[in-house]
């Protein structure tokens, strides 16, 4: 069958992911290796024929105002975590074209692709548009002593752009690595196990990239703590059941 870009990336960026925490296979002559280099080769090709197309089928004034797609801003975030692969010949002034688009165009993304926006931008040399989406997000962010940091405006959908347990994942790598906001790291940590205390996390995916932003970052919430006491008319509660981090 035809191949997934879509899939194709976010299995790169869960290396890139596992890498970050030490927790990856990084043998040159290994599996994992050998496969993955051949990945993120199959993408910068792919990129590179849509970057020719969109030459073809575009002027000069249209590509003024381009707006890159959900596709490529997803691209560039996974393909930020290997620099030890360079991006060379033409796909390197594909990426330089879209990198400049998106600093001007970030405002009209939702809240995941801004995050993978300011990491991407960050690891690919564009400090400035990275550090002022995150003081962006960081104006427009609500902050609730129970209930941590989160966006109201955000708006669940069916794409997954708009998934909330990944878009606040990504929050969190951004405001660590970009911002280097701990505090803001830690309110963001609390409400991402808000949305797990009630229910849970929903998929498989969202379960992988919630641990990935928990393991990433802040204190280990994990860690033994004292019960809190808890009594009801006067009589001591016991809790039979605790579930870790909750």
């Amino acid at each position: 069958m035809e191949p997934s870009r879509w899939v194709t990336q976010g299995i790169v960026a869960g290396f890139g992911h596992l890498e970050k925490l030490g927790a990856a296979d990084l043998r040159p002559d290994g599996q994992t290796q050998t496969m993955l280099k051949k990945a993120v080769n199959w993408l910068d090709g792919d990129v590179d024929s849509d970057y020719k197309r969109l030459l073809k089928e575009t002027t000069a004034a249209e590509r003024a105002k381009y707006t890159p797609d959900h596709s490529t801003v997803q691209y560039l975030y996974a393909r930020s975590f290997f620099p030890r692969w360079p991006i060379n010949g033409s796909t390197s002034t594909a990426v330089e074209f879209y990198k400049s688009r998106l600093a001007a165009t970030w405002l009209s993304f939702g809240l995941q692709e801004q995050a993978m926006i300011a990491l991407a931008m960050d690891r690919l040399g564009d400090d400035a548009t990275a550090q002022l989406i995150l003081s962006s997000l960081g104006e427009r962010a609500t902050r609730s002593e129970e209930l941590g940091m989160y966006w109201k405006n955000f708006n669940a959908g069916w794409y997954w752009w708009d998934f909330p347990v990944e878009t606040h994942a990504l929050m969190i790598e951004a405001f660590h690595e970009v911002a280097q906001d701990e505090a803001a790291v830690n309110e963001l940590r609390l409400y991402l196990l808000k949305l797990k205390q009630t229910t849970d996390w929903k998929t498989t995916k969202a379960t992988a990239e919630a641990c990935y932003a928990l393991l990433l970052t802040g204190d280990n919430g994990l860690e033994p703590v004292a019960a809190p006491v808890i009594a009801v008319g006067g009589e001591k509660v016991v809790a039979e059941k605790q579930e870790a981090g909750t």
